[in-house]
């Protein structure tokens, strides 16, 4: 009996010692479980942190490609509104370029008319010229003949006053001799 509870103890001992063997190399594959489970979780931890890393770089990117894009929008709004200013622009000076071109052709309308006038007067003095120079060539020549006739007249003029003067010395000589015979003759008062 004494055999059998010794047989049931060494039993239960070897029992108790295996479970115990048993326990302890669960316990270390525990142990190596959580010695890996720290390791993976150190090593997500590394993995969160580059995550986070990663991300605040993607975020600092993308900020700065936002303001990027903020300032290539903001270039294009101004570059569409100095297009529309130019166009408006554009539009002004084409306006501006169709006034000058009928002002440029009232102005060559009123220069032809201006030049169809000239030439006409031109025209006229040419005309008026002929007619002038036409008249004092006949005044000329009318001038002429009648200085001819004044100096054919004056010569006569000179010829009869030369007689004159002739005949009024020849008169006055007659008269000498009338006045002498006059005075010879003429009766005395005593006489009447």
């Amino acid at each position: 009996m004494a055999e059998k509870r010794a047989a049931e103890a060494l039993a239960a001992q070897r029992k108790s010692d295996a479970e115990l063997v048993s326990e302890r190399r669960s316990n270390s594959e525990l142990t190596k479980q959580l010695a890996s489970v720290v390791d993976k979780k150190a090593k997500l931890q590394e993995v969160q942190s580059d995550l986070d890393g990663r991300m605040k770089e993607m975020a600092d990117k993308i900020t700065e490609q936002t303001a990027e894009l903020d300032a290539q929008r903001l270039a294009v709004d101004e570059a569409r509104a100095r297009q529309e200013d130019a166009s408006a622009q554009a539009t002004s000076a084409q306006a501006q370029v169709i006034d000058l071109s009928r002002q440029e052709e009232r102005h060559s309308q009123e220069l032809e008319e201006l030049r169809l006038h000239l030439e006409n007067a031109l025209a006229d003095l040419a005309s008026a010229r002929g007619e002038t120079e036409r008249k004092l060539t006949e005044a000329e020549a009318l001038s002429q003949q009648k200085l001819g006739q004044v100096q054919r007249e004056a010569a006569e003029l000179e010829a009869t006053k030369s007689e004159l003067q002739r005949q009024f010395g020849v008169l006055e000589e007659q008269s000498s001799v009338f006045r002498d015979c006059l005075l010879y003759t003429s009766p005395s008062p005593r006489d009447s």
